[in-house]
C-alpha cells in the first residue's frame, strides 16, 4: 500500500524496485531466486504497470474494508482495524474500491450457469 503519510508512491516504488535490484544481483550470482510478484513486475518490469496494479489493489481494499465496516456497523459492532482507513484518501479510495466490487458483482450475474 502506498499510505501517503508514509511516504505514498515514491517510498513504495523506492522499497518495490530495490527489492527486485537485490534479486537481480542474487541472479546474476548464480542463486536461484523464487518470487512472488502479485503485480507481475518481475516479468514485465513497468513502473506504469506496476503503479497500476498498486493502485487496483488500494481501491480493492478500501472498497473490502468500507463495505465490511458499514456491515459490522448495521450490525451493532463498532468496527475494526485497518490501517488504510488512516490514509487521508481512504474516502477517495473507498468510493472507486466499491465502484469495482459492484461493477464485478454485474459481471458474474450475467454469466450464464453451467450445466
Amino acid at each position: 500500500m502506498a499510505n501517503p503519510k508514509l511516504g505514498g508512491t515514491q517510498n513504495f516504488l523506492r522499497a518495490h524496485l530495490s527489492v527486485f535490484d537485490a534479486m537481480d544481483i542474487c541472479k546474476e550470482l548464480g542463486l536461484k531466486i523464487w518470487i512472488r510478484d502479485d503485480g507481475k513486475f518481475q516479468k514485465h518490469r513497468s513502473v506504469e504497470r506496476l503503479l497500476a496494479s498498486l493502485q487496483f489493489h488500494d481501491e480493492l481494499v478500501a472498497g473490502v474494508v468500507g463495505r465490511l465496516g458499514d456491515a459490522m456497523a448495521g450490525a451493532g459492532h463498532k468496527g475494526f482495524v485497518a490501517p488504510i482507513k488512516d490514509r487521508p484518501d481512504f474516502e477517495h479510495l473507498e468510493a472507486k474500491g466499491a465502484e469495482r466490487l459492484r461493477r464485478g458483482r454485474k459481471k458474474r450475474a450475467r454469466r450464464p450457469k453451467r450445466k
